[in-house]
């Protein structure tokens, strides 16, 4: 792929990004986290982001005459800013959808688990580093 290409896909996800990112930032501070300590406003973005980028893959996919770069812009901007939870409920239902179960199972369990052991690992060392 050229160069000025490589460029102009980055500006579509760039941009995107910024969308997402601050459209996640605003709804977390219109949905308080429940009494209960359940956060609420992390929890309806990751919804959200699910249903979003399910229902623009599918658009796409259907519509094939669009701009590949308004997928990059919406799916891996906007959904990527705005959670990356989407990509990973996405990918999980494509695994699943093809048949795949076990593939989905080990990629949802697996993602899951490892990732709360990374962020274990990564709060230790940074609460051995800070003294």
């Amino acid at each position: 792929m050229p160069f000025p290409e490589i460029l102009m896909n980055c500006l579509c996800v760039g941009a995107g990004g910024c969308v997402g990112a601050v459209a996640r930032y605003l709804l977390g501070l219109a949905i308080p986290a429940h009494q209960s300590g359940f956060p609420l406003g992390t929890f309806a973005i990751n919804v959200a982001g699910a249903f979003f980028i399910a229902f623009i893959a599918t658009w796409f996919l259907r519509n094939a005459g669009l701009d590949g770069r308004m997928l990059l812009f919406l799916m891996t901007g906007v959904c990527g800013g705005f959670t990356t939870f989407s990509s990973f409920t996405w990918e999980s239902l494509q695994l699943i959808q093809r048949g795949d179960v076990l593939v989905a199972g080990a990629y949802i369990v697996g993602s899951c688990v490892l990732c709360l052991v990374a962020a274990l690992v990564g709060q230790q060392l940074a609460a051995r580093l800070a003294g």
